[in-house]
């Protein structure tokens, strides 16, 4: 009996999780009523406030949710990677900007405005780099493993490139530059700096500027 209860605490949760995410992805964070989440949950505001005691708190467990599936599908996908089969990486980069690709633009900057604390906490920086911090040793491991990372390049300095990406875009100050840009619309862009780098030179002359950039 506690079992059937706890399945159906945390499917009612779910539900409610859902319906935050409609709600904030059609108009955002600001405009979004709690009453309006209960009617799309088909739940009362008595039962949502059972599981979320607020507004905030329930926008902080969905972008925490967004965050756990995001990883566990690139996770899945790393899984799937072999010597054979390089393409296979393609998925996790593809299950990367997945997520962001169906957000809407005012959601979009609802979830960096949180990121970067401009809502008085950083909660959700500090459990985010937490767990991808995590998923990145575990990538590292099975792309090193699968023989796509360069023998010359150690953990450490792989470590260090991820968090630089992650570490400026929590800073608002680094978003001023962009103000009136869609950053949403260069996240293909940007996952293709993050995994592909910058200089598209074939094989001799990458190998040769590499041997320049080692030995001099």
């Amino acid at each position: 009996m506690s079992g059937k209860r706890e399945k159906n605490k945390s499917q009612q949760r779910d539900k409610i999780l859902q319906a935050a995410y409609a709600v904030f992805n059609q108009i955002g964070y600001q405009a979004a009523k709690v009453s309006q989440i209960a009617q799309t949950a088909h739940v009362s505001q008595v039962t949502l406030y059972k599981y979320f005691a607020s507004k905030r708190l329930l926008f902080k467990a969905l972008l925490k949710d967004l965050i756990q599936r995001e990883l566990a599908n690139m996770k899945q996908a790393l899984s799937d990677l072999s010597v054979d089969q390089p393409q296979n990486f393609l998925k996790v980069i593809q299950f990367s900007q997945q997520e962001t690709r169906e957000f809407s633009k005012v959601f979009f900057e609802d979830v960096v405005a949180e990121y970067q604390g401009q809502n008085g906490d950083h909660e959700i920086y500090d459990y985010y780099e937490q767990e991808l911090t995590v998923f990145w040793q575990y990538m590292i491991a099975q792309v090193r493993s699968s023989g796509y990372i360069a023998s010359r390049i150690n953990d450490q300095s792989l470590m260090l490139y991820f968090k630089i990406w992650t570490s400026y875009f929590a800073d608002p100050k680094n978003s001023r530059w962009a103000q009136g840009i869609d950053l949403k619309t260069w996240v293909t862009q940007l996952t293709d700096l993050f995994y592909f780098g910058l200089l598209n030179v074939n094989d001799d002359k990458r190998q040769e500027m590499l041997k320049d950039l080692y030995e001099n």
